[in-house]
């Protein structure tokens, strides 16, 4: 079973996302527009440094983590964000630590993930200026004391307000025990990608070839 299902991610990989292919291209929605030479030309050309970006990022290894855990568990779930290096990073997640909430039309809109970690990680990852100050103190003190962080990411539209914006997708990461936000942003798009290999009427979560 484990063997098959390093056989299935690896075909997967290589047919959905070779990092030696373009395998995605570029419209406007307008195929009249997409014919222009000008435009196609443009097109093309952002593509190219779409994919020179991906495959300098940690892309393809974290992508093959993705297959991995959507042909055996059957869910999978992968976030993207900002590089000051490399432009753009992804991280796929351990099924462990997330839940998937769906919308009205069965689309995943709401991801909550929790998980620990040490008070170095913490500064690492957010700062000094962003943490309480137990942790602060924890960390030059050489402590490698572990905190829960929930990280929770949510259309602006779950949470009853009168302020909306142009970026309706809400992320906040918390520090559960302390009872400490440490940072709130939006995005334009949800960061998270929740694949599922399938799913019968009525599930979130999906079935596939590692249930089967």
């Amino acid at each position: 079973g484990m063997v098959a299902n390093e056989l299935l991610a690896g075909a997967l990989h290589s047919m959905l996302t070779s990092p030696n292919s373009y395998w995605f291209d570029l419209t406007t929605g307008d195929q009249k527009l997409d014919r222009d030479d000008a435009v196609k030309v443009y097109l093309e050309n952002c593509r190219n440094r779409m994919h020179v970006t991906m495959n300098n990022s940690n892309f393809q290894t974290e992508v093959h983590e993705l297959y991995l855990d959507l042909c055996g568990f059957n869910t999978a779930c992968m976030i993207t964000e900002e590089d000051e290096k490399e432009v753009v990073r992804f991280n796929t997640k351990y099924i462990k630590e997330y839940f998937i909430g769906e919308d009205s039309k069965g689309r995943v809109n709401h991801i909550l993930r929790e998980w620990k970690w040490t008070s170095s990680h913490l500064v690492e990852a957010f700062g000094e200026e962003n943490l309480p100050e137990k942790v602060i103190k924890s960390y030059h003190d050489g402590k490698q004391e572990k905190y829960r962080i929930l990280h929770a990411v949510y259309p602006e539209s779950m949470v009853p307000s009168s302020v909306k914006t142009q970026k309706p997708w809400v992320s906040q990461y918390i520090l559960v025990d302390l009872d400490h936000v440490i940072r709130v942003e939006r995005f334009l798009e949800n960061p998270y990608v929740v694949p599922r290999w399938a799913k019968a009427s009525g599930e979130v979560y999906g079935r596939g070839p590692g249930i089967t």
